[in-house]
């Protein structure tokens, strides 16, 4: 009679047992150092290996080849062979769906009261134990917590969030992980050889792939695979039985949301409606196929951790390349919050087209990294002090960091015309004179100081002492000015423009007009707060990055 793969090949012993390597090694060793619990708990998603496990773990208790628990059980001996085919009297499988009532705890708890048949030890393997009543797991306590010596409990569960906790801490605990796709891939490739069928490597990888950590899947899949594969088992069978997209139309679908290709992409998503393609299992197929593209732009080819063939990674490296890391999390998070979404839609073939054109149009979307990035490259261009290319010729080079009056440099002079400067201690160009070609000088290289200074009034040079005065509704620009730096730069550039040092002083007025022999000239206009934002030389920069414009200014 024929036997189904899960069946046929399921593990005799612990070194068999694929992908759950951290419980195998605890299980044998506690039977080698004779540390044996009276309660173990299982837990894991489906077809991981809970009750293989536990069978395994069972015949090594119980195995008659020794005196001694073993950790490698004989499968010869009459318990071996009882409890691999489930009829051992003694080690007991129950059902937890099926027997969660209080009264079937009361009749477990009336049996464990008796010695084991022909056995070492009477075990008790119950599955789905979350799915026992209340009353129930509280008629175990006491049991559980200290049974007869010759009694153990092995419990398996898919959900172990809904045990009691006073059920979890009378157990050890292991928690089974999924399978990686490579590890089921090689068990199936050495039952497809055992059974001396031939195979594409690629088909074992697709299988394993659909089957989402789980081997008993993988292998119920394969089971179907051997009748509907005349010969030899392909991808492009596998891809018929399970009613995946070809990977051709995947890649196809990318490039046309690459190249922002809207005909294309409407073409695609009817040919999959058309072809009777699901829809859900397409949007997920495009996903896992973009987190290929983010890993290979990420962490490169070299690593092998996307699903990608070996055959089609350098092709798929070129392709990662051309989108911004930006975009793929982007498109990511776009498909897969459609995704959660699409099988709730009254018309799925709607809901992918919009989907993916709306991704498509995302390539010329300005994501807040590249900004940020691209604003930091152009920060980072900015020359820090006044003479830059391009400046005007009057701005002579003056040195930006932040220096007191006494450091600024003047040019030598013979004896005599110092001995003549000095007794005629007025400079060569008066502050109204120098004003004027000092701003803007001031604007081409720093526009956000010369729109802070615009609204102070100078006066003539006291002392080497420069006095700006500001009305009280610009307090603020003051104190924007006094920041040492600013204050320094200012000082060495209007230095140069009147030929002496000078030192800038900052007051307000605290009442009456503003003075009218402002030194700027009448047509030029108060700066409101939107000018003083699109004055700012990084944001300027940017706008002329990304041609745009700055459409509000709000507080």
């Amino acid at each position: 009679m024929y036997q189904a793969l899960a069946i046929k090949w399921r593990p005799k012993q612990f070194d068999q047992v694929v992908g759950q390597k951290h419980v195998t090694t605890t299980l044998a060793n506690a039977i080698k150092l004779k540390r044996l619990g009276h309660a173990y708990l299982f837990a894991g998603p489906r077809g991981i290996g809970k009750t293989t496990l536990a069978r395994i773990f069972a015949k090594g208790l119980n195995c008659l080849s020794s005196d001694e628990p073993v950790a490698v059980p004989c499968d010869k001996c009459d318990s071996c062979l009882e409890i691999a085919a489930g009829n051992s009297i003694d080690v007991m499988e129950i059902d937890g769906a099926s027997n969660n009532s209080v009264d079937d705890v009361r009749q477990l708890r009336e049996n464990v009261k008796y010695a084991p048949s022909r056995s070492r030890n009477k075990i008790y393997i119950i599955d789905e134990v979350h799915m026992l009543s209340g009353s129930a797991f509280n008629a175990l306590l006491k049991t559980l917590e200290e049974p007869p010596p010759h009694v153990k409990f092995f419990f398996a569960t898919t959900d172990p969030q809904k045990l009691p906790d006073t059920i979890i801490s009378r157990c050890q605990r292991f928690d089974l992980r999924k399978i990686s796709r490579f590890q089921i891939a090689e068990r199936l490739q050495q039952i497809l050889e055992a059974e001396k069928i031939p195979y594409e490597k690629e088909a074992l990888l697709a299988v394993a792939a659909a089957a989402e950590g789980g081997m008993r899947d993988a292998e119920s899949l394969l089971d179907q695979l051997l009748v509907y594969c005349e010969k030899e088992i392909r991808r492009q069978d596998v891809a018929a039985l399970l009613g995946l997209v070809p990977r051709e139309v995947v890649t196809d679908c990318s490039r046309a949301i690459l190249a922002q290709d809207l005909s294309r992409i409407v073409t695609l998503v009817g040919k999959v409606i058309e072809q009777g393609w699901d829809v859900p299992q397409f949007l997920g197929s495009l996903v896992r196929h973009f987190r290929d593209l983010l890993v290979l732009e990420v962490a490169g080819p070299e690593k092998n951790l996307t699903d990608t063939p070996p055959e089609e990674i350098e092709e798929a490296r070129k392709l990662s390349a051309e989108f911004t890391r930006s975009r793929l999390l982007g498109i990511l998070n776009s498909l897969i919050r459609e995704e959660n979404r699409i099988k709730n839609t009254l018309s799925e073939q709607i809901a992918l087209e919009m989907t993916l054109i709306e991704v498509a149009r995302s390539r010329g979307r300005v994501y807040i990294d590249d900004l940020i990035a691209r604003v930091e490259e152009l920060a980072s261009a900015i020359p820090e002090g006044p003479a830059a290319a391009g400046s005007p010729p009057a701005a002579p080079a003056v040195d930006s960091s932040p220096q007191r009056k006494e450091e600024v440099t003047v040019p030598a002079d013979p004896p005599g015309e110092r001995d003549t400067e000095a007794a005629n201690p007025s400079p060569p160009c008066s502050i109204k004179e120098a004003w004027p070609g000092f701003l803007e000088t001031l604007g081409a290289n720093r526009p956000m100081l010369k729109a802070y200074l615009v609204q102070g009034v100078p006066r003539e040079i006291e002392d080497g002492v420069v006095t700006i005065t500001f009305r009280e509704e610009f307090d603020f620009h003051r104190e924007a000015l006094e920041d040492s730096p600013k204050r320094s730069y200012m000082e060495n550039l209007l230095s140069n423009k009147v030929g002496l040092p000078v030192r800038l002083a900052f007051q307000v007025e605290t009442g009456g007009p503003a003075p009218q022999d402002r030194p700027l000239p009448a047509s030029t206009p108060p700066p409101r707060k939107g000018s003083l934002i699109r004055d700012n030389p990084l944001i300027e920069a940017a706008l002329d990055k990304f041609d745009g414009t700055v459409i509000d200014v709000k507080e």
